[in-house]
């Protein structure tokens, strides 16, 4: 395996051991009462995530080397660290998506409730009579009240006369004008401050998970199963990654284990393409080349 590749897979290898170590350890922890006890689940979680980084490799070259025992321990406990990281990916990839989703929740429930007041105070609205300003209404009946019959009926308290009646009849039209056109005009006012609030939250806030609706939309399923198996496959592609990747970058080393005390084959040795075979002998045995040289002197 070349440099470069072998590199991306160390490199990736590393950051899916450390997300899981990281996911794994703040969930576990979260479970602690006491900071010591949130102390040991993370050094358990962490313990158990670095196990899981190398058991792998222990895995196979127990099969390679058909060492079966050996086998055996290391995928039980391959399975025992495999199902806790998982349990608590899972359960930290639910606790972060549900804490997203309930602040958009929020948001939605508040847009919701705005959008609710807006139809009401549109409602309202609609019921008020269309009429003058209160600013046209006050003058009229500062005018009014500068007439001679406002006097003589003791502001309309006395009144004595068609005329009279007539006039205090006009007054008190205009009076409930004017309170209808001070209605309309706090309504008006709270509506623009409930339209400028709206304007102002996210448009988003429809959807408390934006990407599971979209996706449950596309598929026609239900957004909270959906929502689940989200959370389920962000923790099922950190630990696969974490495995997977340590197997690769191991790979070419577990395809060149061997059995240790396997004896080595024995090779071959090529004879010397020399004419003089009986000069190779000697050379090869020098002690019996000896004992026949003493053994000439000797005759």
């Amino acid at each position: 395996m070349s440099s470069l590749p072998t590199l991306c897979i160390a490199i990736a290898a590393a950051l899916f051991i450390a997300l899981s170590a990281t996911m794994n350890a703040l969930f576990l922890s979260s479970l602690g009462r006491t900071a010591t006890e949130a102390s040991i689940l993370a050094v358990l979680s962490m313990a158990a995530d670095v196990t899981k980084a190398v058991l792998p490799v222990v895995v196979v070259r127990a099969i390679v080397l058909r060492a079966w025992g050996q086998l055996a321990g290391a995928s039980l406990m391959l399975g025992i660290v495999i199902a806790l990281s998982l349990a608590s990916g899972i359960g930290f990839a639910a606790l972060t998506r549900g804490a997203a989703t309930a602040a958009r929740q929020a948001d939605a429930d508040v847009r919701s409730s705005a959008q609710l007041q807006l139809r009401d105070l549109d409602a309202r609205l609609e019921q008020l009579p269309h009429g003058r300003t209160v600013g046209v209404l006050d003058v009229e009946l500062a005018r009014m009240m500068l007439d001679r019959h406002w006097t003589s009926s003791n502001s309309c308290v006395a009144v004595a006369g068609a005329t009279v009646r007539q006039f205090c009849s006009e007054v008190l039209r205009l009076k409930s004008e004017r309170a209808a056109a001070n209605d309309r005009s706090a309504l008006m006012m709270e509506r623009s401050a409930l339209s400028a609030r709206l304007v102002g939250m996210s448009s988003s806030a429809g959807e408390s998970d934006p990407q599971a609706a979209a996706v449950a939309d596309v598929l026609g399923i239900d957004t909270l199963r959906l929502r689940r198996g989200l959370s389920v496959a962000l923790a099922v592609t950190i630990e696969l990654g974490s495995v997977i990747l340590v197997l690769l970058l191991n790979g070419s080393a577990l395809l060149r284990w061997r059995d240790p005390e396997r004896p080595s084959e024995p090779s071959a040795v090529s004879l010397p393409h020399s004419k003089d075979v009986s000069q190779w002998h000697r050379r090869r045995s020098p002690a019996r080349f000896t004992l026949n040289g003493s053994a000439t002197d000797a005759r």
